[in-house]
Formats: structure tokens, sequence, C-alpha cells
């Protein structure tokens, strides 16, 4: 059975933390230069309190914000952030992630171990884990196909070799019998 991968398994490390008490066009400046649509807020432990998204930066020229005669008002991150609500463990299988998604509307979600950001999972990254496990999922499928056909009608000693390897001795001695029973015109006991 294939294993399911884990939050740990597709989170990446968070190489753009933005802080609470930063310049908003600072941090607007992070994200546009990481080409990220968002980026975790923390504290000074690495705890999250928030996430800056593009859209939370849009609020500089809302409600009136811009007058065309004087300069955009600024602020702080935690002025605009959006609340975090949701977190991931780095222990969630990929099917608990995704359903974490499914409830947020956020592109990425942090991986909290502890009360300490570890690490993000984005949508794209689930895609990619998707992805992956659908390859993996679809190669052993077409392996216990090879091992069933080659259990069914061994057809050469190379044959014969890999079950021996690869078979309990239990399998061993049905294919055996199998084989043995159309050896001499294809009658099993019992059966004519």
């Amino acid at each position: 059975m294939e294993r399911i991968p884990v939050a740990r398994d597709i989170m990446y490390g968070p190489s753009h933390l933005v802080h609470p008490d930063m310049d908003i066009y600072e941090a607007m400046a992070l994200l546009h230069k990481r080409k990220s649509p968002a980026a975790p807020v923390v504290d000074a432990q690495y705890h999250v309190v928030g996430i800056l998204t593009e859209k939370d930066c849009l609020r500089v020229l809302s409600s009136g914000a811009y007058d065309f005669c004087d300069v955009m008002f600024g602020g702080k991150v935690a002025e605009y952030m959006s609340e975090m609500t949701m977190t991931l463990t780095p222990e969630m299988d990929l099917f608990a992630v995704a359903a974490s998604f499914l409830e947020s509307n956020f592109t990425f979600l942090p991986v909290v171990e502890g009360d300490r950001l570890v690490g993000c999972v984005s949508r794209h990254g689930m895609l990619r884990a998707i992805l992956n496990l659908e390859k993996r999922l679809s190669a052993d499928k077409a392996h216990d196909r090879a091992v069933r056909e080659l259990l069914d009608h061994p057809s050469s000693i190379g044959d014969m070799l890999t079950l021996v390897g690869s078979q309990s001795k239990r399998q061993l001695r049905a294919v055996l019998s199998k084989r043995h029973a159309r050896g001499r015109g294809g009658a099993t006991r019992g059966h004519t």
C-alpha cells in the first residue's frame, strides 16, 4: 500500500515572513519581489498571528484612502492582515490538508508544530502532491497487474525465479500446482 503524504512531506520553509509592525509597503514589496500571493504574519517567537494576502494589500486604496492630490495612506501590516483561523500540523495527511484548503479561501496554509511556524503548504504544492500520488498509485497498479499475470501464467524459468524472489511459499505452491496441472492436460484435482 502506497504511503499517503503528510503536510511535512509537501511543505516548504517559510522563506518570506512578515511581522505585524512591518510597514505595509515594505511587506507589499516583499510579496511582489517573491511573486507570492501571501505571506504568514508572525510575532518575534514565530507564532502565526495572521496572513497578509495580495487582496489585503489592496486595502491601501480602499475607502477613499487615495486622494489624487495627496499621498496614499500607509500603516503597519497589523492594520491590513487577515486573521489566520486555520493552520495545519506536520503529520496531517494529504486528505486532511485538502479538506482544510476546501474550508479556507487562502492560497496557502501555515504548518504549525507546537505553537511555532515550521512551514507552509500551498494549493500549487497540493496539486503537485496529488499528481505525484496518482503517478505512484498508477505505477503500483501496473506492477500488481504484471505480477498477477506472472502468477497466473509463468512462461519461463526467469518468470519462475522472479516469483520465487517475490512471493510467499503458499503463493508459490498455488502457482506450481496450476503449472503442474496444465502440464498434465489442464485437469486439476476435483475438476475435469
